[in-house]
């Protein structure tokens, strides 16, 4: 998940207010999101496999979970215009290049 949130910071920056409705439809598409990864990777992961193997693919799992959460919705959020981005303007901290 922290992937996630690093590469949002650094690539989209998505304002998280706007319009009442427009964060309504942002929740419902960001929950549908998450449990696409959740349960469709919880039907494609086989469950006849080693505890190991079985711990592995959980952290796989819930990985992309996260990142979905962190990356993949704020992306949705603005191409489909349910949000915009901040200005383009670097945070402080973030060296630029002359």
């Amino acid at each position: 998940m922290s992937i996630g949130f690093v590469l949002e910071q650094e690539y989209i920056r998505f304002k998280v207010d706007g319009l009442w409705w427009k964060r309504g439809l942002r929740f419902i598409l960001g929950m549908v999101l998450v449990a696409i990864f959740y349960l469709g990777l919880k039907v494609v992961f086989p469950e006849e496999v080693s505890h190991a193997v079985a711990i592995a693919l959980r952290m796989v799992r819930y990985s992309l979970v996260g990142f979905s959460a962190g990356f993949l919705a704020p992306w949705l959020f603005v191409v489909t215009s349910l949000a915009e981005r901040e200005d383009a303007e670097k945070p402080a901290g973030h060296a630029t290049h002359s």
